[in-house]
């Protein structure tokens, strides 16, 4: 009988010890399902952000502008350049349209002058909105310090947009990828 109640002992040891190893093992897969449902969702975002670029930059495809006095060059990330002539009175949106319309423009990107050193704010709320979604998610997933996504989005900001007349003449635009 002695013999009895160790082995049912034993069968309650080992049919605990299985338990537990299964909830450690179901709740490590669960983990795993959630990560990569994330993951998934975190794609389909940055595509449908991705396709919007595209759908626009359809849009304004070609919207090179070539007529005016305010000549303004802009070098892409790729070091290629390309010289835009607006008129003075233009809106700041007509040079976004130039420059995301352009192949060599990267979909996230900022806008810096030379000469007076300075981010030039020329992105339509939209784009704004887009960027700062793309910097949010990429902080999640490397795990980047708050701070410093904090003074991108900062710097993004969301201005109204201006006229081109805030930009000097003969000016060197730099298109950097954020």
């Amino acid at each position: 009988m002695a013999n009895n109640n160790e082995k049912i002992a034993q069968d309650r040891a080992i049919l605990s010890q299985q338990n537990k190893e299964y909830a450690e093992s179901l709740a490590k897969d669960l983990a795993k399902m959630k990560e990569k449902e994330k993951c998934r969702v975190a794609a389909e975002k940055k595509e449908k952000r991705k396709k919007m670029i595209e759908e626009y930059r359809g849009k304004v495809k070609d919207t090179k502008s070539t007529s005016g006095s305010h000549r303004v060059l802009v070098r892409y990330p790729s070091g290629i350049r390309v010289i835009l002539c607006f008129s003075p009175s233009e809106s700041l949106k007509n040079l976004f349209d130039s420059i995301i319309s352009n192949p060599a423009c990267p979909n996230f990107f900022k806008l810096r002058s030379v000469h007076p050193k300075a981010e030039i704010q020329c992105f339509p709320e939209w784009y704004q909105n887009l960027c700062h979604e793309e910097l949010e998610e990429e902080d999640v997933t490397a795990s980047e310090s708050k701070e410093s996504v904090n003074s991108t989005h900062t710097a993004i900001g969301f201005q109204p947009l201006g006229r081109m007349d805030t930009i000097p003449n003969n000016s060197i635009l730099f298109v950097t990828s954020i």
